[in-house]
């Protein structure tokens, strides 16, 4: 007898002695098991839905459905992230409160989240999502950046993970948008819409904000809110298409991007105009160097500079990452990396 066909009898035996025993119910906790075994994702993902019906009949399973929901949608997510910027996932515990207000702290390792429960599931998930998020970044983030700032950057963060379930994605704009209430707010959200547009709020926003708050910690220094302004104005006329050259130098936050050129222009005169960019900027003191390109030959010519800029300027690479996102409108292939010299000049 083969090896297959002896795990098919033993199948077979086991299913019969479980439904001689068990019936209907002891098939699908089998069911469950083997499928814990052999997928573990699969059994997360099913386990996920009926707690999700439990959830309808008891305040119990609510809190264990909302806590199970971020905790795996942000896990999923996170490998993406941390290519970029270290974020944490963290255990949730959900407290009920009659007030109709929504606070959130660290304890022990935790992300406590108090909270109303609503009949909205999705109302539930959106803004316990949102008291979560602020408490995987770094503290230093949480601690030194505006409110406001650190809010809107969580929502994108919020609505990526959350994506599948438009739902939630709907609330979660409700949600954010009754908490800060002004024209303001709503200008830096329209301007980071266009820079998480190509994915540009992980791979360049977040990890210079990271880069910078480990800098001031404790402090707080009102010109970096500032700077992180200027930053976002500035990735929103990159995506934009209207900037060339484009360098902020401020005290906290130094950068430059070399959006690689156009395949044209790439034949006719290669990369050296962007090493000479790149050159220029580092002579006026720019920390960090964030190489860009999009399409199917640009990344090649991208990887090239890189190379180049390591081995002929000395440069260090934190992180490269070809990821699909959308440019001028298009799904393309995309590549992203950040090199920085270390030390600043």
């Amino acid at each position: 007898m083969s090896v297959l066909n002896f795990f098919e009898e033993y199948i077979n035996v086991l299913i019969s002695l479980t439904w001689n025993a068990f019936g209907a119910i002891g098939i699908v906790a089998l069911f469950l098991f083997l499928l814990y075994l052999f997928s573990p994702k699969n059994f997360e993902t099913i386990w996920l839905h009926i707690q999700k019906l439990l959830a309808n009949f008891s305040y119990y399973h609510r809190k264990k459905y909302i806590r199970n929901y971020i905790e795996k949608v942000t896990e999923r997510e996170l490998e993406n992230i941390n290519k970029c910027v270290n974020i944490s996932s963290k255990k949730l515990k959900i407290i009920w409160t009659e007030e109709d207000v929504i606070d959130s702290w660290l304890d022990k390792g935790f992300v406590i989240v108090k909270m109303k429960n609503h009949k909205n599931m999705h109302e539930n998930l959106a803004k316990a999502l949102l008291a979560y998020l602020p408490h995987t970044l770094p503290p230093t983030v949480y601690a030194t950046i505006r409110k406001d700032l650190g809010y809107g950057i969580s929502y994108f963060i919020a609505r990526d993970i959350s994506k599948d379930d438009p739902y939630v994605v709907a609330e979660l704009r409700k949600v954010i948008e009754n908490k800060y209430d002004s024209e303001e707010f709503k200008e830096l959200l329209n301007k980071l819409e266009n820079v998480n547009s190509e994915s540009l709020l992980i791979r360049i926003l977040l990890p210079e904000i990271v880069e910078a708050t480990n800098t001031v910690y404790p402090n707080q220094p009102p010109e970096l809110n500032v700077e992180i302004e200027k930053m976002i104005d500035m990735l929103n006329e990159v995506v934009n298409g209207n900037l060339a050259e484009p360098v902020l130098n401020g005290k906290y936050i130094s950068f430059a991007i070399v959006r690689v050129a156009s395949s044209e222009k790439l034949a006719f005169s290669g990369i050296e105009p962007h090493l000479k960019f790149t050159q220029k900027v580092l002579e006026r003191g720019v920390k960090n160097i964030y190489v860009l390109a999009a399409g199917e030959v640009k990344p090649k010519w991208a990887k090239k500079l890189v190379e180049r800029l390591m081995k002929d300027i000395g440069l260090r690479l934190e992180f490269d990452d070809s990821y699909s996102g959308i440019y001028r409108g298009k799904r393309l292939n995309l590549y992203c990396c950040k090199l920085t010299r270390g030390v600043r000049a």
